[in-house]
């Protein structure tokens, strides 16, 4: 009886210890994909705005700075241009069949290879410019808001 009862503290010691691990590793595969994310939004964005600052002409009055949705501030998420878009896999999940190129992406885009996307790649565009020149409304002038 004794032989059991110690053999079963160890089987039961073994069970839990690999228990505290999977759970460690689950806690830090959720930091990491949180991580991946954290970091891919912050280079998108300040691409996005890198880029949307060309059409930030609010002292200009002219017809190049009338609000638009154009091309100017359009970001494709691609692997090449933001590598911060792959996630880190812990190495115990890819036992389990968690791919070790797992990529953010987007669940309502097909897959573009033009773009650098060989699975749905995640788009973020801004519309830049002010509203509308003012100067050309100013004193009854006609031809405002045309």
């Amino acid at each position: 009886m004794r032989r059991s009862a110690s053999g079963q503290a160890v089987t039961e010691t073994m069970l839990l210890t690999w228990l505290i691990l999977v759970f460690f590793a689950a806690a830090y595969q959720v930091f990491l994909v949180n991580q991946a994310v954290t970091r891919s939004m912050m280079a998108v964005h300040q691409e996005l705005f890198s880029k949307a600052f060309s059409g930030n002409c609010y002292s200009d009055s002219n017809g190049a700075c009338r609000y638009n949705s154009d091309k100017t501030a359009n970001i494709t998420w691609n692997k090449t241009k933001f590598p911060e878009v792959r996630i880190r896999i812990v190495r115990l999940f890819e036992r389990w069949g968690l791919p070790s190129d797992l990529v953010i992406r987007s669940n309502n885009r097909p897959p573009d290879p033009l773009k650098g996307c060989d699975v749905p790649c995640k788009h973020t565009k801004l519309s830049t410019g002010t509203y509308f020149p003012i100067s050309d409304c100013m004193f009854g002038q006609s031809g405002c808001l045309k």
